[in-house]
């Protein structure tokens, strides 16, 4: 097996355990979670969940480090696009973006909805000022350990944004 194909795999496994985290969050708040199933090329969104209420609500989850230049966190424009036409097509429903960030050891969410036009364009990301996201909640020992993430020696001088 190729090096990159083994270095997206590991991403693959990072991206699932970040997503089992939001899951239990996402029950934990008596939420009703569907995973979309789609074709690779399709996959939008990764969770669409309902309140106990009936209020639907669209989900991505993000498993990675702020950047170490800048307070903020990023996503890939093409998706930024993406979650703003479903937007579009869902003027009711709620969108947020889950950033499970192991620099920070917390879950941190971005009501995208509120702000999606906030977000700064550099290349092919578009990045949000950490300031817009919310704490949701401290990450384990136990999820740190499965994220896995050894950090480069940048973030070793960084202060963490949220204390």
């Amino acid at each position: 097996m190729s090096t990159a194909m083994k270095e997206f795999e590991e991403l693959l496994k990072v991206g699932e355990v970040g997503e089992k985290i939001v899951d239990r969050i996402l029950k934990d708040n008596g939420m009703s979670i569907f995973r979309p199933v789609f074709s690779a090329e399709s996959n939008v969104i990764d969770r669409i969940a309902f309140t106990p209420t009936g209020a639907m609500l669209f989900f991505e989850i993000k498993t990675y480090p702020r950047r170490w230049l800048k307070p903020d966190q990023g996503i890939d424009y093409s998706d930024h696009e993406k979650y703003r036409q479903i937007l579009d097509k869902c003027p009711g429903a709620k969108f947020f973006i889950f950033f499970v960030d192991p620099f920070e050891e917390r879950v941190l969410s971005l009501n995208f909805r509120k702000y999606a036009g906030s977000g700064t364009r550099e290349g092919k990301k578009m990045y949000f000022d950490l300031s817009l996201l919310k704490p949701i909640r401290d990450l384990t020992n136990h999820d740190l350990n499965r994220i896995g993430w050894v950090p480069r020696a940048q973030y070793k001088r960084l202060p963490k944004f949220f204390t």
